[in-house]
């Protein structure tokens, strides 16, 4: 893990350096002080590569910058070996017309590419959006009052997948059709996604995605929480002139941990194989990666004290580890 990490670090840190020896190489201009009380946060927001990311086929890396003149967002395409750059789209084209007199601004700062590299994914006011790079055109996926969470692509670019109201769904980018793969989760039993004490002290303050796709994409690996053990601990929002209260499952030292389930599910035929994981379920299960074969599953079993560390692998057809 620690050489995939610094392999991605390196990558990520590539990527910069060529920015900003591109930056380097433009014209600069002298720094007043006025500028430096006017304009000066202006021009570093408008110069400030963000969300950078390569390219699936990694000879290309992209990343938004807002235009100041314009004031809009682009997404520029940097092409590592030719070292040109494009402008690939601007906020304007994110613009989704409903009605005759109404337009939706789609924000372009959640992107992600498809593996084919033939469009990008965005989240936006709650929902999905896709925009088709050939054709130009920006097509709303989702249309619900619950927000879709942990939103990502299927390795061979067919699928959508996503989190919403505590369950996990697919969605098909050519049909449109959407499956539901997980059948009755609630705020107390969910799917797919980190509860507190395993995106805090496991796997990264923020992270929260708790499901896999396969290889093939045939299958999604997911963890399900059952949080009812854990006690809930109480939350005031003071910022209000009438403050209000809300209720998070929280354990402290001693406390229950939610009982954690690892499944995997077919995303063709929705059906859940169990993983074996033991009987013991005060256990923490950090890790879940795909074998490159997509048949079998390895996992991590760690203890409540997080002293012995077991390394399993599973059959995704039996659940036997």
């Amino acid at each position: 893990m620690r050489i995939l990490k610094s392999f991605g670090k390196w990558l990520a840190l590539s990527g910069v350096l060529l920015f900003v020896s591109w930056m380097q190489a433009q014209q600069r201009k002298p720094l007043t002080v006025q500028e430096i009380f006017t304009q000066l946060s202006g021009r570093i927001y408008a110069n400030y590569p963000r969300r950078l990311q390569w390219l699936p086929k990694s000879d290309r890396f992209s990343y938004i910058r807002f235009n100041a003149e314009k004031k809009q967002s682009e997404l520029h395409l940097y092409n590592v070996p030719s070292a040109k750059e494009t402008i690939l789209l601007t906020s304007d084209d994110l613009k989704y017309v409903t009605s005759p007199g109404e337009t939706i601004q789609v924000g372009l700062y959640s992107y992600q590419w498809l593996p084919n590299e033939k469009g990008l994914i965005f989240t936006s006011i709650g929902d999905i959006w896709f925009y088709d790079l050939a054709r130009r055109k920006l097509r709303r996926l989702t249309q619900t009052d619950a927000e879709e969470e942990e939103v990502h692509v299927s390795p061979n670019s067919q699928y959508v997948s996503y989190v919403r109201d505590y369950n996990l769904f697919v969605l098909d980018l050519a049909s449109g059709k959407e499956t539901q793969l997980t059948p009755d989760g609630n705020e107390d039993q969910f799917y797919g996604k980190l509860d507190w004490v395993y995106q805090e002290e496991l796997v990264g303050r923020g992270k929260f995605k708790a499901y896999w796709w396969s290889p093939d994409s045939r299958y999604i690996a997911f963890l399900k929480f059952d949080e009812r053990p854990v006690p809930q601990y109480p939350l005031v929002d003071w910022l209000p002139y009438h403050p209000s209260l809300d209720m998070m499952r929280y354990p402290k030292a001693g406390d229950p941990n939610p009982v954690v389930k690892i499944g995997v599910v077919s995303v063709q035929a929705p059906s859940i194989t169990w993983i074996d994981t033991g009987k013991d379920t005060n256990i923490y299960l950090p890790r879940v990666y795909w074998l490159p074969d997509g048949k079998k599953l390895a996992l991590m079993r760690l203890d409540r004290h997080q002293q012995h560390l077991e390394f399993f692998i599973a059959d995704i057809q039996t659940g036997k580890s």
